[in-house]
């Protein structure tokens, strides 16, 4: 037997151990998102039922994320700094330094 074919022998255990534990994941999840659903729906209709719900719900996460409200005002700046460029105020925005010259 080739060594290829005895690290085959070797990981073909691991790599279905691996995806039935995926499998095992996937479906735990899918049991807690649909008891979630469930418990969301039954205290819908009661404002402190509901409340005590989302109160236990995961925080931490971005649900929704835009990339210009996600980077630090000081990042922009930085950066702009960085390519010569200065803050105009009245413009709301950047624009060319006059004194910077290209590196």
């Amino acid at each position: 037997m080739t060594f290829g074919l005895r690290a085959l022998g070797l990981l073909l255990p691991l790599v279905t151990l691996a995806a039935n534990e995926l499998a095992a994941g996937s479906l735990q999840e899918a049991a807690s998102e649909q008891r979630a659903a469930q418990e969301l729906e039954r205290v819908r209709s009661d404002p402190l039922a509901l409340r005590v719900f989302l109160k236990r719900m995961p925080k931490g996460a971005d649900l929704h994320n835009h990339l210009d409200g996600a980077v630090y005002a000081e990042t922009f700046i930085r950066v702009g700094g960085e390519d010569g460029l200065c803050v105009d105020p009245v413009a709301k925005g950047f624009t060319k330094s006059l004194n910077y010259r290209m590196a």
